[in-house]
């Protein structure tokens, strides 16, 4: 895993060094999953049979429980039932590589359940909503970004592929959840927009081999996706100097801040000082996942 952050951030890691880490550690992800969702070996596991349902239904359920550090976020409030079906045709459509199965409801209680919900609804600077389109569409993409399906990219991934994804997993790895922070901060909601779920995706290590084979597998399975993938890249680049320039009001006198906001329209004075707090309490700083 080490391995595979190092080469992210562009230390000196071989290629092929960081290919074989990336291949361990979501085989090792599969297998895990594989092992808590396999029916008992006594038991018939025909698909669609009650063996096979039960292993799976009860691990959505434990996961969809879970409180506390190591629980899932709640970004949006949901009734019990409601969450633990969602998680589990997200485990098996994404974890287990099954086709997705659901009814229009379902798959807008997915949406709520990862949080981007109110990306239907919700605008960013009077730009029209971002999430469009069916609610199935997420679960389609299933057919390229399913971890059985993520495996096997990986597998036959050249170093080229590989050199050519990287700038735009450490895109959605590192600058996507600093600017769902940032976003945050400005509006002061914490799910501004349903980005909330993505602001902390920088926390947990294991997300960016995950990062790196989707990028991988929408490079080459999906030009659409290709194309947004470029256009997220290049809309992020310059984030680190605008967060440099957060830090920057932070060494200002209060004095000469209040005096640079005055002309400014109260609504611009306000998102400025919330942006200022968020960057001292450091709700900007990226996680430290080495």
């Amino acid at each position: 895993m080490l391995r595979v952050l190092l080469w992210l951030e562009g230390f000196p890691i071989p290629t092929y060094a960081a290919r074989s880490a990336l291949i361990a550690s979501l085989r090792a992800a599969e297998e895990a999953l594989q092992e808590h969702t396999a029916p008992t070996p006594d038991a018939a596991a025909t698909p669609g049979s009650a063996a096979r349902r039960e292993p799976v239904e009860s691990l959505a359920a434990e996961l969809a429980a879970k409180r506390g550090r190591n629980a899932a976020p709640r970004p949006i409030r949901q009734p019990a039932a409601e969450r633990t079906r969602s998680v589990e045709l997200l485990l098996r459509t994404f974890g287990l590589g099954e086709p997705p199965t659901a009814t229009d409801s379902e798959a807008f209680a997915i949406e709520r359940l990862l949080g981007v919900a109110p990306g239907r609804r919700h605008l960013v600077n009077g730009a029209g909503p971002w999430l469009t389109g069916s609610p199935h569409d997420l679960l389609t993409a299933g057919r390229i970004l399913a971890l059985p399906v993520l495996v096997k990219t990986m597998a036959t991934a050249t170093d080229t592929e590989l050199e050519e994804a990287r700038p735009f997993a450490h895109a959605l790895f590192r600058l996507m959840p600093l600017a769902a922070r940032l976003i945050g901060a400005v509006h002061g909601k914490d799910n501004h927009a349903g980005f909330g779920g993505i602001a902390c995706l920088d926390e947990e290590p294991a997300m960016a081999p995950l990062m790196v084979a989707m990028t991988v597998g929408m490079r080459r399975s999906d030009p659409e996706m290709a194309d947004n993938l470029t256009a997220i890249q290049a809309s992020l680049q310059h984030l680190p100097d605008a967060l440099a320039n957060v830090k920057d009001l932070l060494d200002m006198p209060q004095a000469v801040l209040d005096e640079n906001l005055a002309e400014q329209p109260a609504a611009v004075r306000r998102q400025v000082l919330r942006v200022v707090e968020a960057a001292l309490e450091g709700k900007l700083e990226g996680a430290r996942t080495l």
